[in-house]
């Protein structure tokens, strides 16, 4: 293990090869690297989210996920092995032939990324007692909780609706 001095310093060294080719250096919950050469980063940036689409302002909290973590409040909608552009340096697809399959299998339909509309209705519905209005009478009939605000006005009246419209609220994807 070196020290965090010899750290900072081999940080430093590789800060000003990257500024010689335009290439700004940022650390990720490494606060004790930021200075004038390094950059605190930030993998979800209010700011930037802020320039690029709210040019009359955006109201936004940091919610670090780690110690010295720079990331604003975000909800993360990805799964990993789902991207097919490739990037190189990217952590979230470790098999790029995987992520291309992936990405050609996605069934529209579903909830989530990588899940058919199948297992992600099953999924919710047993983990998180939410139901989608397309799941099989027979899911619907058997689960007991919070229903999506898709399902049938009948269906809907027989539940506790304070539940799902907490739950829509948060749900707006469906």
């Amino acid at each position: 293990e070196q020290s965090d001095n010899f750290k900072l310093d081999l940080a430093n060294e590789l800060a000003d090869i990257a500024r010689r080719y335009g290439i700004e250096m940022l650390s990720c919950c490494g606060d004790y690297l930021v200075n004038e050469k390094i950059k605190k980063a930030h993998c979800i940036d209010g700011g930037i989210i802020e320039q690029l689409f709210y040019p009359d302002g955006l109201s936004y909290s940091n919610k670090p996920t780690r110690d010295q973590c720079g990331c604003t409040e975000s909800t993360d909608i990805g799964t990993y092995d789902s991207c097919p552009h490739g990037c190189i340096y990217c952590y979230a697809n470790a098999n790029k032939q995987k992520a291309l399959e992936t990405f050609n299998n996605h069934d529209k339909a579903s909830a989530f990324l990588g899940y058919s509309k199948s297992q992600s209705d099953h999924w919710l519905a047993d983990t998180c007692g939410v139901v989608s209005a397309r799941l099989e009478p027979d899911v619907v009939s058997d689960t007991c909780g919070v229903v999506s605000a898709r399902l049938e006005p009948d269906v809907v009246s027989e539940i506790n609706r304070g539940k799902t419209q907490k739950v829509c609220e948060q749900l707006e994807m469906f």
